[in-house]
C-alpha cells in the first residue's frame, strides 16, 4: 500500500500456483520470505518501479510446516514432511538430524517453533516406535509430543519426550530474558518457561539414551562383549542388546566408573 497517495494504492503480488497459499513470512536481508504449502519464495520491493520481484528458493514435494519457520540469523530453519530444512535468500538445503523413520505417517500440522540464543526449538509430533506412553501421549488428542532443541553452531540436539506445546514466545525486556509456552492437553491452563534442569513442572522426567547400531568393526564375525563400562551420578538401567538376545544392569548411582 502507498499511504502517501490518496486514495492509496493497492499493489499486487502474484504467485504461482504450484507452491500453494502463503502461511507465514519472515523478513531476511531486506528480503520477504514466503513459507508456503509446497516452497519457499523470495520477494522484494522495487519502490521505484513499483513492481515485486518474485523468486523460488524452494519446491518441495512434500507438506511444509509454516508455523516452524524461524529467521536463525545468518539462514532461516523450517520443518517439512521428510526433516528439517535450511534455507538463506538463495537456496534451501535438507538438514540431516537422523530422525526421518520418527516423521514417517506423521502430520505436523500442529508444530511450533522459536529461536533463541542460538537454538533452534521446534515442538512437534514423533513416532517413537517404542509402544510406550509418555507423559501427555498418556492422554487422548494431544497434538505434539517432543521439544527438539537444535544448537546452531554445533549443529547438536536433544529431544525432550511427553510434553505437548502449542506455542513459544521468545521474551527480552530489561533483565529479563526467557522463552515461554503454552500447552495443550495435562498443562493446557499453565504458562511455562524453557530451563535445563530435567522437570517439567517440577517433576523429574524419565532420561534415556541409545547408542547407534555398530558391528564393531567386524561385520562378519560374531563378537562377545565381555565388560560394560558406565559413569551414571544417578540410578540408571543398562541395556545390551543384538539380533538375538538382551541383557539388563541395574546400576546405583556414583561418581566412580561402574563396570560389568
Amino acid at each position: 500500500v502507498d499511504w502517501n497517495s490518496n486514495p492509496a494504492e493497492i499493489v499486487d503480488c502474484n504467485l504461482d500456483a504450484e507452491r500453494g497459499g502463503v502461511n507465514k513470512l519472515i523478513t531476511m536481508d531486506n528480503y520477504i520470505i514466503a513459507i508456503r504449502d509446497y516452497g519457499i519464495s523470495r520477494i522484494k520491493w522495487y519502490e521505484e518501479d513499483a513492481v515485486f520481484d518474485v523468486a523460488h528458493i524452494l519446491y518441495s514435494g512434500g507438506k511444509i510446516y509454516g508455523e516452524t519457520a524461524c529467521n536463525c540469523g545468518k539462514f532461516g530453519l523450517v520443518l517439512c514432511k521428510d526433516g528439517l530444512y535450511q534455507f538463506d535468500t538463495v537456496s534451501a538445503k535438507k538438514i540431516d538430524l537422523g530422525i526421518g523413520n520418527m516423521l514417517k505417517g506423521i502430520s505436523n500440522k500442529n508444530a511450533v517453533a522459536s529461536f533463541r540464543n542460538g537454538t533452534y526449538y521446534l515442538a512437534c509430533k514423533l513416532n517413537f516406535g517404542d509402544n510406550v506412553a509418555v507423559g501427555c501421549e498418556a492422554e487422548t488428542g494431544y497434538k505434539n509430543n517432543a521439544i527438539i532443541a537444535y544448537h546452531i553452531a554445533t549443529g547438536k540436539y536433544t529431544i525432550s519426550r511427553g510434553i505437548d506445546l502449542s506455542s513459544f514466545c521468545a521474551v527480552q525486556y530489561e533483565s529479563f530474558d526467557k522463552l515461554l509456552a503454552c500447552f495443550n492437553t495435562q498443562y493446557g491452563t499453565k504458562i511455562g518457561q524453557l530451563a535445563a534442569n530435567g522437570l517439567v513442572f517440577g517433576q523429574t522426567q524419565p532420561k534415556y539414551w541409545c547408542s547407534p547400531l555398530t558391528d564393531l568393526g567386524y561385520s562378519n564375525k560374531e563378537k562377545c562383549i565381555k565388560e560394560v563400562s558406565l559413569l551414571s551420578k544417578y540410578d540408571a538401567k543398562i541395556c545390551v542388546f543384538t539380533e538375538c538376545d538382551k541383557r539388563e544392569f541395574f546400576v546405583k548411582g556414583s561418581q566412580i566408573l561402574s563396570k560389568f
